[in-house]
């Protein structure tokens, strides 16, 4: 008697330790939330709302971003430093936020990747060695990334653009933006030369 009592006091501990166990159910991890809109690290090819038409470069003539070019395939990605396109990777943009472009496949002129910076009074291709003078870009109004629709714009005081038929973005001095829809696309991987000879893919520039 005094034998089978002390196996139930032996066993029974450990059937129940093994009940407990099977019970406990493992926690799924949520997946983030897909959201509307910019996030650092990112690539995006940009249409213009007005003319309907993709951002793009003649390439070999000159270093000038225009939309309806013949080269409209440039995939930019949402750098948050003009150092390091990985800093805040993922992040999503507030409306209060800034940003810089990088050009994957940048232009003859600059070689790729380039930076989105100023010659002249145009938006237009920099080597990557001049990032120090890579334009910084902000939001303006409508902002709307539901919609993948945004309007931006140099972030300096009364800095703006608007769409030059001949030379495309052009810098002027009332804070106009430029409305463009936005279109995520993978960050392609260009060799770092003047004259590209061909594609691969990376996630991460720079």
């Amino acid at each position: 008697m005094h034998f089978t009592s002390y196996l139930v006091g032996l066993c029974l501990p450990i059937a129940l330790a093994h009940a407990a166990v099977a019970r406990v159910e493992p926690i799924e991890p949520k997946a983030e939330p897909q959201l509307p809109g910019l996030r650092y690290g990112h690539c995006y090819i940009i249409s213009s709302i007005d003319r309907g038409t993709e951002l793009g470069a003649r390439w070999y003539s000159d270093p000038y971003y225009r939309y309806g070019d013949p080269s409209h395939d440039h995939t930019l990605q949402v750098c948050r430093s003009h150092r390091d396109c990985g800093r805040s990777k993922g992040t999503y943009l507030k409306e209060d936020d800034s940003w810089y472009f990088l050009d994957r496949r940048g232009t003859a002129v600059s070689g790729a990747p380039a930076w989105l910076g100023q010659v002249s009074a145009y938006v237009a291709s920099i080597d990557k060695s001049q990032s120090s003078d890579a334009v910084q870009f902000t939001f303006g109004e409508p902002y709307s990334p539901e919609d993948y629709r945004m309007c931006f714009k140099p972030n300096k005081p009364n800095s703006g653009l608007f769409i030059n038929g001949d030379y495309g973005m052009q810098f002027e001095g009332t804070g106009k933006c430029i409305d463009v829809v936005f279109m995520e696309a993978p960050c392609r991987f260009l060799p770092q030369q003047k004259h590209w000879v061909g594609a691969g893919h990376s996630e991460d520039m720079l």
